[in-house]
C-alpha cells in the first residue's frame, strides 16, 4: 500500500513538520511517497545538468505518477489558505477517484457556513483530521 503525502515544503518548519508525519506513518509500516524526498531532485539536476526547466518538468511527472500509483493521499493543510501545489495535488487526486485525508491543525475557519477550508478542498476530502495522532491512527483504516 502506498501513501502520497502532499503539503507545502517551502521552509524549514514545513519540511520538518512533514518529515515528522512521514516518520510516524512509516513507523506504522506504511509506504510513503514524499515529494521532498522522493521526486528525485538531486538525480534529475545531475542528469539534466541543472537545466531547471527540464528538471521541474520531470519532478511534476514523477509526482503525478506517484499520485496515480498511490492508494491513499494525505494532505497537510496548513495556514489560512491551502498551499497552491497541495491544492493541485488534491484536485488531481480527486479527479482520479483517490481516497484523500486532510490534516488541519489550524483553528481558523472560512466562516460558519463554510467551515475550516475552502469548499472545493473540503468537499474533495474523505476525512479531515485535526491532530497528527488521529490522522496516523486513522490512516490504516482508509487503505
Amino acid at each position: 500500500m502506498k501513501i502520497y503525502l502532499a503539503g507545502a515544503l517551502f521552509n524549514v518548519a514545513e519540511r520538518e513538520y512533514a518529515q515528522k508525519i512521514v516518520e510516524h506513518l512509516e513507523n506504522k509500516g506504511l509506504n510513503v511517497y514524499w515529494p521532498w524526498r522522493d521526486a528525485g531532485d538531486k538525480e534529475l539536476k545531475a542528469l539534466y545538468r541543472n537545466r531547471m526547466e527540464k528538471v521541474n518538468d520531470e519532478i511534476v511527472k514523477n509526482n503525478l505518477f506517484a499520485i496515480k500509483k498511490a492508494d491513499l493521499i494525505i494532505a497537510i493543510l496548513k495556514g489560512s489558505e491551502v498551499e497552491s501545489g497541495t491544492s493541485m495535488e488534491i484536485g488531481y487526486s480527486y479527479a482520479l477517484g483517490k481516497k484523500i485525508l486532510g490534516l488541519r491543525t489550524d483553528f481558523r475557519t472560512q466562516g460558519k457556513d463554510i467551515g475550516p477550508l475552502n469548499i472545493m478542498i473540503s468537499r474533495s476530502l474523505d476525512k479531515l483530521f485535526s491532530s497528527e495522532e488521529s490522522l496516523i491512527s486513522g490512516a490504516k483504516f482508509w487503505i
